[in-house]
């Protein structure tokens, strides 16, 4: 690796997409120990022990950023490797499924000591990579290849429903439909797609807790999102203070660490539910401030992708932005009763050292991008080709 090239790639860090991260990251870390310091107390551990993890797994996050923006773009592109990580990650939701840890009724984790890592966030990230290969090198592909590619996605998505994880295979599927529809592969098809899923969302919302064969927990999901203060008491408790926290904070917030909703009213504060912390402690001002952050990563990202040069690099970057966006958007539409309540964390906020790890990655890989399509780095690349021409 030349040092020298690398040193010249970290001048053109692109600061839209790191300045945004970085901020909304040391966010979650002070407000992952604020909203699980109660938590802790009551059980007797220390109260910082969550956001001293979290911050660890930020450092380990930053160290993997680093190394992967000094990769060139093509290990992403070419390498064996990815297709291998692929079929373990599969390998993985098999094992999750039969010996994983159980949380709130979803098996979807793997119980490592030292964290509880979960193969979905690792499996998010591979298919976006997979489905740029796909989309910029089919015509390249011989039919076993995407026959194997298609089984390994399908059977991936339905390990990860029986879980059941529904946001995570809400995500995901999303994830497809939105790369498909961009790449311009089948248009019409895509389009008629993306309306029949729209569509099916809606009436969900109305239909799915009078089918007879819905799981009863599914069935309340839906009926609290229509309606959560009718079931205040019961499956509707954790809307309902979500609703109470973000009206406690008014536009200024009430005090980092002063939250009265994470004393038990908001069981996972500290994951699915840190943005009603945020706007409790800190305010409305702070928490429109982390939307606008979050935008700003996402739309860059998706302007890197549009701008670009390479097919794969424009995949890349759409399906990562959409990524971002849609885990954004379900966690945050759960909050205050758009959707039902899935259990889908906020992006760099909430607790979760493998969704910081994994999401993290997928910044450096959009860093990585960006760098590469740095517009002096392209206008050298045109110059340097004239020149040629001349030669010739």
């Amino acid at each position: 690796m030349n040092i020298t090239k690398v040193m010249k790639k970290f001048k053109r860090l692109d600061l839209f997409i790191f300045i945004p991260y970085i901020s909304l990251s040391i966010l979650g870390v002070i407000m992952v120990y604020s909203a699980s310091s109660y938590r802790l107390m009551q059980a007797g551990a220390s109260m910082a022990r969550s956001g001293i993890m979290q911050g660890i797994f930020l450092i380990i996050s930053l160290v993997i950023m680093a190394v992967i923006y000094a990769t060139k773009i093509d290990f992403w592109k070419k390498s064996k490797l990815i297709d291998y990580l692929f079929y373990f990650t599969f390998i993985l939701l098999i094992y999750v499924l039969i010996f994983g840890k159980s949380v709130n009724g979803a098996k979807g984790w793997i119980d490592l000591k030292f964290m509880q890592f979960q193969p979905l966030e690792l499996f998010k990230l591979l298919l976006v990579v997979e489905l740029a290969r796909y989309l910029t090198f089919s015509k390249q592909w011989d039919f076993n290849k995407k026959f194997y590619f298609w089984l390994i996605t399908i059977a991936s998505l339905l390990l990860i429903f029986i879980q059941p994880d529904t946001g995570g295979f809400g995500i995901c599927v999303l994830i497809i439909l939105s790369m498909i529809a961009c790449s311009g592969q089948s248009p019409q098809l895509t389009l008629i797609g993306i309306g029949i899923i729209f569509s099916l969302a809606i009436l969900a919302m109305f239909i799915v807790p009078h089918l007879p064969f819905i799981a009863e927990y599914k069935v309340s999901r839906f009926l609290v999102a229509q309606n959560p203060f009718k079931y205040a008491q019961g499956a509707g408790h954790q809307l309902v203070n979500s609703y109470y926290a973000l009206s406690n904070g008014g536009w200024f917030g009430i005090g980092l660490g002063n939250s009265i909703e994470k004393r038990g009213f908001l069981p996972e504060a500290q994951t699915d539910f840190i943005f009603s912390i945020i706007v409790e402690e800190l305010g409305m001002i702070v928490g429109l401030l982390v939307i606008i952050l979050l935008l700003i990563i996402v739309v860059r990202i998706m302007y890197i992708g549009v701008r670009s040069h390479s097919k794969f690099n424009s995949y890349l970057c759409i399906g990562l932005s959409m990524m971002l966006f849609i885990q954004m958007f379900i966690n945050l539409g759960g909050l205050v009763g758009l959707i039902p309540l899935t259990g889908v964390t906020l992006p760099f906020l909430s607790q979760g050292g493998s969704s910081l790890v994994i999401l993290s990655a997928a910044i450096a890989i959009a860093l990585n991008i960006s760098a590469q399509e740095h517009p002096n780095r392209v206008n050298n690349k045109l110059k340097m080709r004239r020149k040629l021409k001349v030669f010739e």
